[in-house]
């Protein structure tokens, strides 16, 4: 990873979005972060929605990358088409699917509706958005994606959108154009993991494996076999 053409390249992004970073993370996996959050971002523009920062401070955007951040205190993305709207979050907190257990998840990448999440301090105590209301997620890995990070990843999903593991999404999902909960990672898809990433739709799983994100970012051409972004 060239830390520092990322970097350049994140900014140039930010920059046709007519604002700045604040800062950007000097940790590697933070910054993978961040390299999933655009790539996410650059998905629903070539989906045809609008895509705008919000609760820029200072005129620069505010991104979270800590897991102990709160979503009021950092910027956001709005995103919109045809009158319906929705955010995307970096290091949101989610409630599990299986909410008896009362589990709560810190995901790299959320997109919730517009409403659900506070966007000023609460006066009652808040530590979660409701899973119900979760549309899809992403998780970053700075891993060569082998085979047991993609089970791992399936485990994350089974707890957090069970119904992409052998089921049928929502018709809304798929008619918002989302992309599919998904592990992004820095490194190449192994050899074995082209074969389990290829069986996904013979097992019903609607998931998607983006790796080498940073070569994605850079526009950079992918490796022979490698599937696109977020399919």
């Amino acid at each position: 990873m060239d830390v520092n053409l990322v970097r350049r390249r994140l900014r140039s992004f930010i920059r046709a979005h007519r604002t700045a970073f604040d800062h950007l993370a000097l940790r590697r996996y933070q910054l993978l972060e961040v390299v999933g959050l655009a790539l996410a971002v650059n998905h629903y523009s070539s989906k045809g929605y609008d895509v705008q920062p919000t609760a820029l401070q200072s005129g620069a955007f505010r991104i979270n990358t800590n897991s102990r951040g709160k979503p009021w205190n950092f910027s956001r993305w709005i995103v919109s088409r045809n009158g319906i709207e929705f955010e995307i979050y970096a290091n949101l907190p989610v409630g599990g699917a299986y909410r008896s257990d009362g589990a709560v998840y810190v995901v790299d990448v959320a997109v919730v509706p517009t409403g659900f999440v506070p966007t000023v301090r609460p006066q009652t105590k808040w530590t979660h958005v409701d899973n119900r209301h979760l549309v899809t997620f992403a998780e970053s890995k700075a891993l060569v994606v082998y085979p047991m990070l993609i089970a791992q990843f399936i485990g994350i999903c089974h707890e957090l959108m069970p119904r992409h593991l052998g089921g049928v999404p929502r018709r809304r999902f798929i008619q918002g154009n989302h992309f599919k909960p998904a592990l992004i990672s820095l490194g190449y898809l192994h050899a074995v993991s082209l074969g389990i990433v290829a069986a996904f739709p013979g097992r019903q799983y609607t998931i998607g494996v983006v790796s080498n994100s940073d070569a994605r970012l850079l526009g950079r051409k992918l490796l022979p076999g490698e599937p696109s972004a977020f399919d």
